[in-house]
Formats: structure tokens, C-alpha cells, sequence
């Protein structure tokens, strides 16, 4: 039983959903089985999830262990807390239960009714503060109800028709283009090809007042444009100065993804080269701050704290890093807390000469990531050549390499850091006078690949 569905469904039951549920099963109309509602009771009330055995016996104490029955129980208050969980979902989907109900006034003839239910259903519309692709879905649907109405009782058929087919238009507009700007960014990281149906032959026939009159939509075709063409920018900043004017139309969730889309955008643009896309990345992270969308369910992904502590740092916001490192780190998961919030304060240190410190902050963290414990290496790397630590740095070389080959991980990483392990070693026993060797070993940086540390390996041939 502990590993059910069943069990699984009830952990993600908040105390007073647990009193709602218990309420739920009482009400014959939904429930009426007593061996149900004991279960929930059991389920919910006992630190140690019971076996299938022992769940029985408590149920059915006087009656021997029948495996199918306890099995159809457990199903049924499954079925019972999926319908709960659907009433609950509905509470915030007032829109489309009053459509449902116009439906159902329709059908039964009640028009007067139905059209009450309409005019608290725009009412409702009107409210509502975002205009993205599902308020434009439930406003064609209630299009639909008020055209069906109208056809009924007028009989003339051409009611509403240029506001539902406009509705139609910009539903399946929004989001044609938003799942299109997700599969561009799918495929930045993995070469996969798609079929993106009619988008493509229907882009060239919209002019600028489409995207004027459904500002979304708008802001959906400057974000695909931006990752598809080949020079993204120009529609890099109509997204930008669109988001200023417009993302108040967007939930959070929404918002939050465009602005990924972005950010994703600036750094592939800084990693082939384009200075000035750190600052633009390092903004809008700050805007996504400012904002409140950087956590997801409570938490700030670690992956975008080390990409905003990095360019942070590329921009030398010491003081601004610093206080971000602390402010957030409690919103890091617990599991990567202490290591995440201990090698990017390394970092922190590691730019502003601290090498003792944070050479501390490294080695006291337990790194259990093991792309994290391979860059905090990499870190000590770089300290110990800096402080010219050359029996440290020799044996730290050998535990890496020794290190590396053990572990199991992605070729691309392995072949990385066996470079960035290899070369480092041979810039320890470069001859600085040697013009020949610095020139040889500069072609091997510039030619080697995959290797994260280029720019850094390069810097320090320069220094000699």
C-alpha cells in the first residue's frame, strides 16, 4: 500500500483539505460506503502507512483477509478523491462553470435564465486581469453559448460571428505561437525536429495591427522570432519593451516562461561572444526579482542562482551578488542548499582575491552534485595557480583526473573536465620564456574541445 497511488494522492493533502475531504465523503450524494470513509480515516490519522493486511483487519475486524476487497476500496476512495480534487480545481474556474450552466439553461429551454448567466459570465471576463490564450478560449466559448441564443431566438444566424471568429483567431494564435517559442527552446538544447503545422504559412499574412490589437499574441511572435532567426535581437528588444507594456496580461506561471525565454536567448547570445548580452541576462533576472517569479512553488531553482551569482560576478555587482547570495539562499531546495549557497559565496570570494576564504567555503560544503563538486574542483584549479600552490595544485590535478575516470557521467562532461585537467597541468609546466611552447599551447586551448575554462585558460597564458 505504500507505494499506491492512493498514498501518493493523500501526502499532497493540506490539513484543511483533509477536513473538506472528510466532509466530501459524508455527503451521501457523493459517498455512500462507511469501509470508504474508515480508510480515509486510517489513511490520515497514522504516522506509518499500514500494510494492505493490517488496513483490512482494522476495517473488517471480525472477517478474513480478502486482498480483492481491500483492493476495491482503495479504489474507490481513489475515484472519490479525484472527483474532490476536480470540484477544487473547478473553484477558480468560475468562467467556465457559468458557461457550463448557460449550456444547461439553454438545453432546457430556460433562456432567461441563461442569458442572466451570460452577463455575469462577461461580467466576469471583464474582471479578469489577464487576456492570455485561455481567457480568449473561455470568452470564444461563451461566444458560442450567446450565438446559440441569439440563433434560437432570433433566427437570423449572424449573431456574434466577427467577434467569434476573431475570438478563434487570437485563441489559436496565443497559443500555436506560445507551444512554438517552447519548442524552440527544446530545441537550443536537443536536435529535435517538429512540424509546426500551420504557423509558418500563416505568419507572413498578419501584419503589425494584429499583434497591436492581441498584445499577447504580440509578445508570443517576438519571443519565436527571436529563436528562430538567425539574428534574434531586433526582436529581442520589441519582446522586451512589450513585456514593459504588457505582462501584467499574463498569470504568473505564463510570464514567468517568456521571460526564460529571454534570458536563454541573452545567454546563448553571451557564449558566442556578444558582450553586452551579460547585462542583459544579469537585468532580466533582476526584473524577474523585482517581480516575485523566480521561485517556482516556493523555491528558486539552484541552476538560476548560480546563472545569476555568475553574471553577477562577469559584470563585478560584488556588493548586489553578495546580498542576493543571502537573501535567497532560503529559497533554495533544502537537499542543495548548503553546497549551492557555499560554492557560489566561493566564487564570490575567489573574485574578490579571498582565495582563503574561499578556499574554506570549498572544502567544508558536502557536494553531492556532481556537476557542482566538478566546478568547485575546478575552482580550487584556479586558487591554487593563482597562489602559485604548486604541490597542492599537483595533487589536486592527480585526485581530479583519478576522480573523473572513476565517476559515471555524460561524455561531454567527462571529456570536459579530463581537458581542463590536462591542460592546467600543462600550463603548470610551461616555460614562460618560451615563446614557441606559450604559441603551441594557446592553439591547443583555442583547438581543444568541449572546454568550459577556455577564456580563463587563455587569460592566463597571457599573464605569463
Amino acid at each position: 500500500m505504500q507505494r499506491s497511488r492512493l498514498i501518493e494522492l493523500i501526502s499532497t493533502l493540506s490539513l484543511k483539505e483533509i477536513k473538506e475531504t472528510r466532509k466530501f465523503l459524508a455527503s451521501s450524494f457523493f459517498n455512500q460506503r462507511l469501509d470508504v470513509q474508515d480508510l480515509f480515516e486510517l489513511l490520515t490519522n497514522t504516522e506509518n502507512v499500514p500494510s494492505k493486511e493490517e488496513a483490512f483487519a482494522i476495517l473488517f475486524p471480525d472477517e478474513i483477509y480478502e486482498p480483492q476487497r481491500i483492493r476495491q476500496v482503495m479504489s474507490w476512495l481513489q475515484k472519490l478523491l479525484e472527483k474532490y480534487l476536480f470540484i477544487l480545481s473547478q473553484r477558480t474556474e468560475k468562467i467556465n462553470r457559468k458557461t457550463e450552466l448557460i449550456q444547461e439553461f439553454r438545453s432546457r429551454g430556460l433562456d432567461r435564465h441563461a442569458m442572466l448567466s451570460v452577463r455575469e459570465a462577461e461580467s466576469l471576463l471583464e474582471k479578469s486581469p489577464y487576456r492570455n490564450g485561455n481567457w480568449h478560449q473561455q470568452n470564444y466559448r461563451l461566444l458560442q453559448e450567446k450565438h446559440s441564443l441569439s440563433e434560437r431566438r432570433q433566427r437570423t444566424g449572424e449573431q456574434h460571428l466577427q467577434e467569434l471568429t476573431d475570438e478563434h483567431d487570437a485563441f489559436y494564435l496565443i497559443e500555436k505561437l506560445r507551444h512554438a517559442c517552447l519548442i524552440r527552446s527544446y530545441q537550443a538544447v536537443n536536435k529535435v525536429e517538429y512540424d509546426l503545422g500551420l504557423l509558418l504559412p500563416i505568419l507572413p499574412h498578419l501584419s503589425d495591427d494584429f499583434w497591436i490589437k492581441w498584445p499577447v499574441a504580440g509578445i508570443y511572435y517576438y519571443s519565436f522570432k527571436m529563436l528562430s532567426e538567425t539574428d534574434g535581437h531586433p526582436y529581442f528588444y520589441q519582446l522586451k519593451e512589450q513585456l514593459e507594456k504588457h505582462q501584467h496580461l499574463f498569470p504568473r506561471e505564463e510570464i514567468r516562461d517568456i521571460y526564460l525565454f529571454a534570458i536563454n536567448f541573452s545567454i546563448r547570445q553571451l557564449n558566442e561572444g556578444s558582450n553586452k548580452s551579460s547585462r542583459e541576462a544579469f537585468q532580466l533576472y533582476r526584473d524577474m526579482l523585482d517581480a516575485n517569479l523566480l521561485t517556482l512553488d516556493g523555491n528558486i531553482s539552484r541552476f538560476a542562482y548560480r546563472n545569476i551569482v555568475a553574471l553577477g560576478l562577469q559584470l563585478q555587482e560584488y556588493e548586489w551578488v553578495e546580498t542576493f547570495l543571502m537573501e535567497q539562499k532560503e529559497f533554495l531546495d533544502i537537499q542543495y542548499r548548503e553546497a549551492t549557497f557555499s560554492f557560489n559565496l566561493a566564487k564570490l570570494e575567489y573574485e574578490r582575491k579571498n582565495f582563503e576564504a574561499a578556499i574554506l567555503l570549498l572544502q567544508k560544503a558536502d557536494y553531492s552534485d556532481l556537476l557542482l563538486n566538478l566546478a568547485s574542483k575546478t575552482l580550487l584549479i584556479k586558487i591554487y595557480l593563482l597562489l602559485d600552490e604548486q604541490r597542492l595544485l599537483d595533487s589536486h590535478l592527480s585526485a581530479m583526473r583519478r576522480f573523473v575516470k572513476r565517476k559515471k557521467m555524460v561524455g561531454y562532461h567527462r571529456e570536459n573536465y579530463l581537458n581542463i585537467i590536462s591542460i592546467s597541468q600543462k600550463l603548470t609546466e610551461l616555460n614562460p620564456f618560451d615563446k614557441k611552447a606559450k604559441a603551441g599551447l594557446r592553439e591547443l586551448i583555442e583547438s581543444t574541445d568541449p572546454l568550459t575554462e577556455r577564456k580563463w585558460l587563455l587569460e592566463q597564458i597571457d599573464e605569463l
